[in-house]
C-alpha cells in the first residue's frame, strides 16, 4: 500500500500514483523470473482517516482507514496481472496525461454503488499540462483578472512594434497562472505569433535540458512506437539548414536526446553520429 497526497499533497497525486503503477508492472515485467511473476496495481482517489495503529507503538506506521484502501484493493483484486486499473474518480484528476481503456461500471464488494474502471495503458506526450489536466471539461469564466490581462495585452503590442518584452508570471501553485496565460493565447485569436512551451517535470528533476528535449520531441512528433532509426529521420526533419550544416548539427541533437532515449554504447543513436563526434 502506497499513499500519494499524505504526509505530503501535490496538485498532481493521482497522476504520480498513475506513473509510479506503471514503472512498478513495467519492473517487475523485466525481471528473470518473468512472466513467472506479474504486478498489477489498483488506484482510488478519496478521503481516508490516518493514525497511528499498534495501540501507539511509534515503531509501526500509521495507517489509512476508510473506503479508499478498501476500493483500491478491490481494483487491484479485479486487475489482470501486467496491468494498472484506477477508478473514475482518479480518472477524472488524470484523464487527458494517459492513454486509457475503458472497463466499464463493476460491482465491488462493500460497496453499494458500481464504480467505473479505466485501465492506464501508458503515459501521454503532452504540450500542456494545463489542459492535459483539464481534459474536456470546459473553463469557467474567469474573475477578477481584468487588470492582468490588459498589462500582458500591452507588453505584446509593444512586442509587436520592435519593443522586445519578457513577463514573468509568478505565484504560488493554483493561484491560476497557466489559466492567465492560456487566456492570452485566446484573446491573441488569429494574429500572427509562434508558441513555444517548455515545462519543467518533478519526474525530471536531474535533468537540466528535460524541457527543451520535451519540445524537440513534440516538434518532430515522435511517438512511442517509433524505433531508433525512425527517431533519428524524425529528428534530422526537423533541423533547419543545408545538408552540411545539419549533418553538423545533428549529432549535438542526438547526443541530447540519447539522455531519453538510450545509454547504451550501441544505441542507434551512437552508432550513427559516433565517427561524428569524434
Amino acid at each position: 500500500m502506497v499513499y500519494f497526497g499524505w504526509p505530503q499533497a501535490h496538485e498532481d497525486d493521482a497522476a504520480r500514483a498513475m506513473r509510479a503503477g506503471l514503472e512498478v508492472v513495467q519492473a517487475v515485467s523485466n525481471l528473470a523470473v518473468s512472466p513467472l511473476i506479474n504486478a498489477r496495481v489498483g488506484i482510488h482517489t478519496g478521503v481516508v482517516v490516518v493514525g497511528q495503529t499498534g495501540q501507539g507503538d511509534a515503531s509501526i506506521p500509521k495507517a489509512a482507514v476508510g473506503d479508499t484502501p478498501n476500493i483500491a484493493a478491490r481494483l487491484q483484486a479485479l486487475a489482470e496481472p501486467g496491468s494498472v486499473v484506477v477508478s473514475e474518480r482518479s480518472f477524472a484528476l488524470a484523464r487527458g496525461m494517459f492513454d486509457y481503456t475503458e472497463l466499464g461500471p463493476h460491482a465491488l464488494k462493500g460497496i453499494s454503488e458500481p464504480v467505473r474502471l479505466f485501465r492506464v495503458m501508458a503515459a501521454r506526450t503532452i504540450e500542456s499540462r494545463f489542459d492535459a489536466a483539464r481534459g474536456e471539461v470546459p473553463l469557467t469564466p474567469l474573475v477578477g483578472r481584468e487588470e492582468e490581462i490588459a498589462l500582458l495585452l500591452r507588453r505584446w503590442q509593444q512586442a509587436r512594434e520592435g519593443e522586445g518584452q519578457v513577463v514573468l508570471v509568478n505565484g504560488e501553485p493554483g493561484i491560476g497562472k497557466s489559466r492567465l496565460t492560456r487566456v492570452l493565447s485566446d484573446r491573441l485569436g488569429d494574429e500572427r505569433s509562434i508558441v513555444l512551451r517548455y515545462q519543467c517535470s518533478p519526474y525530471h528533476a536531474n535533468s537540466a535540458l528535460y524541457p527543451i528535449i520535451d519540445q524537440f520531441e513534440r516538434a518532430a512528433a515522435f511517438m512511442r512506437e517509433d524505433t531508433a532509426e525512425q527517431k533519428i529521420q524524425k529528428m534530422e526533419a526537423v533541423l533547419v539548414g543545408s545538408d552540411a550544416q545539419i549533418a553538423e548539427q545533428a549529432p549535438l541533437f542526438a547526443a541530447m536526446l540519447r539522455c531519453l532515449y538510450s545509454s547504451s554504447r550501441d544505441s542507434p543513436f551512437r552508432l550513427k553520429y559516433r565517427k561524428r563526434e569524434r
